[in-house]
């Protein structure tokens, strides 16, 4: 899979334990691995937490994928 303009490509990852999140946080942002980055921007396998509200999914028969705008990705990990 290739993204297009602005989109990367990510396989959902959990929340590992030692990560602290302010309790003004009423839910945690989800962590991601790169797949594919068409702004050149990320390496395919950094971890990015990402903003789970303005993603889209895609489910083939192993992985779930998720597409979410480069704009959308919160930082890298």
């Amino acid at each position: 899979m290739k993204p297009l303009n602005t989109y990367v490509i990510l396989k959902k990852q959990k929340l590992e334990e030692g990560i602290i999140m302010p309790d003004a946080v009423e839910e945690a942002p989800e962590i991601g691995v790169v797949v594919a980055d068409a702004t050149g921007f990320l390496k395919e396998g950094q971890e990015v937490f990402f903003d789970r509200y303005l993603t889209r999914e895609y489910r083939d028969e192993d992985n779930t994928y998720i597409f979410v705008k480069f704009e959308d990705i919160i930082a890298i990990i």
